[in-house]
């Protein structure tokens, strides 16, 4: 039972990251608003973003240029820091699996290291 509930909990918790080689970029509208992203496409009038949001389903916007007040590549840092505060305002906790770094349900990690304290417990009666 416990090891299902690991499974679940760590194949349910999976983030989707960009990959390192991708440039991610801010994109500031006249308006205020601001979108951290990849562009997709761009032409003299559009640009096509997906948005660069692990923790949500994946969107693509389009916005025209004139819309723009400003673009400029994110830096790598900047955008670790950005993911891991989403992230962390989520309820996430950043966890080392078999699989690697994954983002889980901070209850869900409680809970099986809870789990994993149990069975030490158990096995040394």
């Amino acid at each position: 039972m416990i090891r299902a509930f690991l499974a679940v909990a760590l194949l349910g918790s999976a983030c989707a990251a960009a990959a390192d080689d991708e440039e991610t970029y801010i994109v500031e509208l006249r308006d205020g608003r601001v979108y951290h992203g990849f562009i997709q496409y761009q032409d003299d009038n559009i640009i096509r973003l997906e948005l660069d949001a692990p923790w949500e389903r994946r969107s693509v916007r389009t916005f025209r240029k004139d819309a723009i007040a400003d673009i400029a590549p994110e830096w790598s840092v900047e955008r670790e820091r950005r993911i891991r505060r989403g992230w962390e305002e989520r309820g996430r906790i950043q966890v080392q699996t078999g699989r690697g770094l994954r983002w889980l349900r901070r209850e869900d990690a409680l809970l099986a290291q809870r789990a994993r304290e149990m069975k030490v417990d158990l096995l040394e009666q």
